[in-house]
């Protein structure tokens, strides 16, 4: 391909915005028709093959510039991706077949049409052609020089293309076919017109005659395509706007090239009569200088995606456009509906907890359908709702693998090399997610997305917890902390029929607590044993001191499970510990029938997630609410 070689590819979401830029102004403001960008065009595509090969243009509402050999031939040859239902840089209100057509169907259109354009079957024309060559250049041999393209290309290429495509016995209507066809050629908005009503009425004549051609024309009236069916008339004249149209284009160019080469090349005009000429030099001189410069296809499946990325630490959440995953072996591709902003993901991104370089893709809370699956993928199907909790796959090849305990946060911590969603691999902030299969729980239909997304994780870890706990069905339940954790722990030892007090220094938040299922609200450990104590701490609060505060109005033989994750250290009372036989549990994401039961909480409507919705386009104000502890109680995006 020579220098103008590129293929324009139209996407999906428009320019991403981290190419708006300077450097890229020339794509951005590129006009294909605008002389002035096509006489700069061969150094511009030439940066682009060096320092952005696919590059994106504002040109009819949005596209890219595929300029390497290789990136072009993956969109030449996946129709499943890239379709060719626009063959050119813009669209256009007629049908042009096969050449925007997609197999199984172009290669129908091919079969039939390839044999009228081989070179034993053109034979027949070159009388004709000769004859045509030799009255166009009598016409300007007594001047000793011509203009070329107009005096030559143009009309030698339309009258032979006239012939070969409308191939007519009526004198008159060929000649008159002739000079629509250069019309055409040089511009005439009325020519195709009277080509296609040419066109039109020789077929409507061979389809009421005998079948006596063998043409174009008649080829087009016998074929079958499909399962057997026959062209419409609209598929008949597509065929022939093609030929003539992109013959004309061809053809033109071809010509007009070897007439440069002519003039610029000496010795060129003698290797061009040998009779081996066309087999030998012609492919090279349309390799060197190809009369396509530009192709165009359509994204029918997504390449990019909307992704929020953290590029560093502290940084703003950034909505961006980026490559869209697929789904590998024993995977599954979810689209994302919506997804839940977690503590751990405040802390990884200002840098509280590390797990990886910047920039990062967080999110383990995310909710959404299967849109694709993966070799080996049994367990799920396309249209399935799910979630996508943080744990989603160990290495199973360690000495805690090899002990085969169920995915839980215990997996996360011990496992050699986990896959944790948002953590070590990109989250499901984005419009779309690649997770291993058996990283994914069913989402009851009764559950909305919004509601689901904050039960991944914060619902997960209180229910986990509860049950971990293991008190008695007549036991008292005291909560510590009412926020993102704290809320719901009300709400899921209310529904598990538990005696439910809550622990909070927020005079706000007494009547929500109340209003949450709590039967007690009251401050400190000494309330709480006023209130008749508990025999069951939750520990959802990000302040140690409250719960060893608390540890006051824990009766003998209580327990306290730790939920809640802060920085401050956590001392306890030696003493009343030992003298009262206290447990302290450390619970976080059990085992995923644990997910599953929480779930199910919220689709009966027995525990309701607060939350607040941001579409993704607000994502930095939502991490923003959400870092100030501005959110009650949980903020969720939407994709």
């Amino acid at each position: 391909m020579d220098a103008y070689a590129g293929a324009f590819v139209a996407s999906p979401h428009g320019i991403p915005s981290r190419f708006r830029n300077g450097a890229h102004e020339f794509f951005e403001q590129l006009d294909w028709f605008r002389r002035e960008d096509c006489e700069r065009l061969p150094e511009e595509l030439a940066w682009a093959r060096r320092e952005c090969p696919v590059v994106p243009s504002g040109f009819d509402g949005g596209q890219y510039v595929v300029t390497r050999y290789d990136d072009l031939r993956t969109v030449g040859e996946h129709p499943e991706i890239f379709s060719s239902t626009t063959p050119g840089v813009q669209h256009v209100p007629v049908a042009l077949p096969p050449l925007d057509l997609d197999p199984p169907l172009h290669r129908d259109f091919r079969q039939f049409l390839n044999p009228y354009f081989s070179r034993s079957f053109l034979s027949r024309y070159l009388p004709r052609m000769r004859e045509l060559a030799d009255s166009l250049i009598d016409g300007v041999i007594d001047r000793g020089r011509l203009e070329f393209v107009s005096e030559f290309a143009i009309p030698f290429t339309a009258g032979s293309l006239a012939r070969v495509v409308i191939d007519d016995d009526d004198p008159d209507r060929m000649e008159r076919a002739v000079q629509a066809v250069t019309g055409v050629a040089t511009g005439d908005p009325s020519a195709f017109e009277r080509v296609a009503g040419a066109a039109a009425e020789i077929l409507s004549e061979r389809s009421a005659g005998p079948a006596g051609h063998d043409d174009v024309l008649q080829s087009l009236i016998t074929a079958r395509v499909g399962e057997g069916r026959p062209l419409t008339l609209d598929e008949q004249l597509g065929v022939v706007t093609v030929l003539l149209l992109g013959g004309l284009d061809t053809t033109r160019g071809a010509i007009a090239h070897i007439g440069r080469f002519l003039a610029q090349l000496p010795g060129f005009e003698q290797r061009l009569r040998r009779p081996e000429w066309v087999r030998r030099d012609l492919e090279e001189i349309l390799r060197h200088a190809s009369t396509v410069s530009v192709m165009g296809r359509t994204v029918v499946e997504a390449t990019q995606m909307q992704a929020v990325v953290v590029p560093k630490v502290n940084a703003r959440w950034e909505l961006q456009s980026v490559g869209r995953p697929e789904a590998g072996p024993n995977q599954v591709l979810v689209r994302v509906h919506a997804c839940a902003i977690c503590g751990t993901d405040v802390w990884m991104a200002n840098g509280t907890l590390s797990f990886r370089e910047f920039p990062l893709v967080l999110g383990h809370e995310g909710v959404g359908e299967v849109v694709a699956v993966g070799a080996g993928v049994t367990q799920r199907k396309i249209g399935d709702r799910v979630g996508i909790p943080m744990v989603q796959k160990r290495c199973g090849k360690c000495d805690f693998c090899r002990e085969q305990h169920p995915n839980s946060f215990v997996t996360a911590a011990n496992c050699a090399a986990p896959i944790l969603t948002g953590v070590n691999v990109d989250g499901a902030h984005a419009e779309y997610i690649a997770a291993d299969v058996d990283g994914t729980v069913l989402l009851p239909d009764a559950v909305p997305y919004e509601l689901a997304a904050p039960t991944l994780c914060a619902g997960f870890t209180v229910w986990a917890g509860l049950r971990r706990a293991e008190v008695k069905p007549s036991g008292r339940v005291a909560v510590v902390g009412i926020g993102g954790l704290g809320h719901l722990a009300i709400q899921y030892a209310k529904a598990a029929g538990y005696h439910v007090t809550a622990v909070t220094h927020s005079l706000g938040k007494r009547d929500l607590a109340r209003q949450l299922g709590a039967d007690e609200v009251v401050t400190d450990g000494a309330g709480l044993k006023a209130a008749g104590g508990a025999d069951l701490i939750m520990h959802t609060s990000s302040n140690h001191a409250a719960v060893a505060g608390a540890m006051e109005g824990l009766r003998p033989w209580g327990k306290v499970v730790m939920m809640g994750i802060a920085t401050d250290e956590m001392t306890l009372p030696a003493l009343p510990l030992v003298s009262h036989s206290y447990q302290i549990i450390g619970s976080a994401h059990n085992g995923f029938e644990y997910l599953a039961e929480a779930l199910d909480f919220v689709a009966r409507g027995a525990v309701t997630p607060m939350i607040e919705v941001f579409t993704k386009e607000r994502v930095a104000e939502a991490y923003e609410k959400a870092a100030n502890g501005d959110i009650r109680f949980k903020a969720v995006v939407t994709y």
